[in-house]
């Protein structure tokens, strides 16, 4: 394996990165709130389509009564990323329609899915003689192909457990991903590599190296929620030796992609995340966690983001933030 480098790597800056690391926020959330009114909007505007209705976006304020040098350019920090299912569903007509719709009419850059490394896509087997493991990326390519011609990228969600290399037999949504650990880490560690080595080969490495790989999904989902097996049947020690395992994998064939995590519920474990990488020297160039706050407090989102950014900058100010998912509630 190769060697760890330290995040001392990484050049210092005085704020950390929101909206895929496009965007920088401050503490007080003003620009994380006008992207929610913003996409309140869309949301709107989709309903009203669905209902046959046209909607018009009309400024409650006049513009004309805003002086010119408090004015400034609006950012579209929406048209960075979507999130769309899991990955099955890219190999849809109409998945693929509305993939097409929101790159032209929207221009979003990236889409983010759940569970590319489920049975139904990358369809991982053992030969039965040999036992060695067969790879087929036949669905996988076909769902990435369309992604990239549209001139879009994908934001990898290493996900979930292909079943020849689970531990046990818990699964999560209803397409029965399985969310338990892999059985030899080692082995989980040779299935990425190798992932990532194909994605060179077929995207080429400045292509791939512009895509981000963020390890997991809601690991600490269940803990957090309470509801259920969640979407990682492991600890907190197994997630990290999991995260470990998987950036370095993929470090080992381009030092310049770039991974990160924990990906986690309601801004969890990002202190020890941070303290963790810190200590092992891990890899990790992006922190990320989700929000839906389901509350009526109108400043809860931008609250979190900004307590989440506090503990980002206590322990590296350089490291960009990565809000994946988020809305108003559940």
């Amino acid at each position: 394996m190769p060697p760890r480098s330290p995040w001392s790597r990484v050049p210092k800056a005085e704020s950390v990165q929101i909206a895929l690391g496009h965007e920088t926020i401050n503490s007080d959330g003003a620009m994380f709130a006008a992207v929610l009114l913003l996409l309140e909007m869309v949301a709107a505007a989709s309903a009203a389509a669905t209902d046959g209705g046209v909607v018009s976006f009309v400024s409650a304020v006049d513009a004309t009564s805003v002086a010119s040098s408090q004015r400034t350019e609006l950012e579209h920090s929406w048209t960075r990323c979507i999130g769309s299912g899991h990955a099955y569903l890219g190999l849809r007509d109409d998945w693929k329609l509305g993939l097409k719709t929101v790159r032209d009419e929207l221009g979003v850059e990236m889409v983010r899915f759940h569970a590319v490394l489920d049975d139904d896509i990358f369809q991982l087997s053992r030969d039965e003689i040999t036992k060695a493991l067969v790879f087929n990326f036949t669905l996988v390519d076909a769902v990435y192909d369309y992604i990239t011609s549209l001139g879009m990228k994908p934001f990898v969600e290493i996900s979930f457990m292909p079943t020849v290399l689970a531990s046990g037999n818990a699964t999560w949504m209803r397409y029965k991903a399985n969310v338990t650990p892999p059985n030899d880490i080692a082995e989980w560690s040779f299935v990425i590599e190798h992932f990532a080595a194909h994605l060179m080969e077929r995207y080429g490495e400045a292509e791939v190296s512009s895509w981000y790989f963020e390890v997991w999904n809601e690991p600490n989902a269940e803990s957090l929620l309470n509801f259920g097996t969640g979407f990682f049947a492991g600890n907190q020690s197994q997630y990290f030796e999991l995260y470990n395992a998987t950036t370095t994998a993929i470090k080992s064939v381009s030092k310049s992609f770039r991974v990160g995590g924990p990906a986690s519920a309601g801004g969890g474990w990002l202190d020890d995340f941070l303290q963790y990488a810190l200590d092992e020297a891990v890899y990790a160039d992006f922190v990320s966690t989700h929000h839906y706050p389901s509350t009526e407090n109108p400043d809860s989102i931008s609250g979190d983001v900004a307590r989440d950014m506090a503990t980002v900058r206590n322990v590296y100010p350089s490291m960009p933030y990565l809000l994946t998912e988020f809305n108003s509630g559940l």
